[in-house]
């Protein structure tokens, strides 16, 4: 189908009574104020600041996304540096205890100990607490036997 010049002029007429309440009572009111106002260069208008917001909006969002991928890249290479300076040397916290190797230890301890109730010395503790010191949660040490 082609368009000449008038099937373009018409085309961009629109329908009143296809729109929107809201965009109807809006056309009503500025024809009111100013016979010659256009709807469609109105929408034009519209559509290209919304455009230019859009646009600004996506440019401070690649921004963003940019400053994030450089502080990802600046924390690999710390922590690269980090790996290649501490070598094969695993860093490990002394006072870290695996819950496992607690009952690890302490089932290795009853298997070779027969420990009961009634065994037990009297003024010693019920709960055999392992390679936990004291200062360690005696729940911990109380679940790991169980």
């Amino acid at each position: 189908m082609e368009h000449g010049p008038r099937d373009r002029k018409e085309s961009s007429r629109i329908d009143v009574r296809v729109l929107p309440d809201s965009v109807a009572r809006l056309w009503e009111t500025m024809l009111r104020l100013d016979p010659n106002w256009d709807l469609s260069k109105w929408l034009d208008e519209r559509a290209l600041d919304e455009l230019e917001l859009v646009e600004g909006h996506l440019g401070r969002e690649r921004l963003r996304l940019e400053q994030r991928l450089h502080r990802i890249e600046t924390l690999v290479k710390r922590l690269k540096r980090q790996r290649e300076v501490a070598g094969e040397a695993v860093i490990t916290d002394p006072n870290q205890r695996n819950l496992f190797d607690v009952y690890e230890n302490n089932q290795a301890n009853l298997e070779k100990e027969d420990t009961s109730i009634d065994s037990l010395p009297e003024g010693d503790a019920m709960v055999d607490f392992g390679s936990l010191g004291f200062d360690d949660d005696p729940l911990i040490a109380i679940v790991s036997e169980h």
